[in-house]
């Protein structure tokens, strides 16, 4: 079975709705955590990114993992 071009963009569009509703779930949970400055959530063309800084994993100037 093919997909029409309303199909693929509804598709398309179910995606993006699904991903922006994670953003902002994660987002409000980083800033209850009060983790808004130690983990980065962006939303790029690739889809949704999460960078954990390396002080929330490491102390500075250790290599010990926690």
């Amino acid at each position: 079975m093919s997909l029409g071009p309303v199909d693929v963009l509804d598709e398309f569009a179910l995606e993006e709705q699904l991903m922006e509703e994670a953003f902002l779930e994660i987002d409000v949970y980083l800033e209850e955590a009060g983790l808004k400055g130690a983990v980065v959530v962006m939303y790029e063309e690739r889809g949704l990114v999460v960078r954990f800084l390396d002080t929330i994993l490491f102390p500075r100037a250790k290599a010990d993992l926690l």
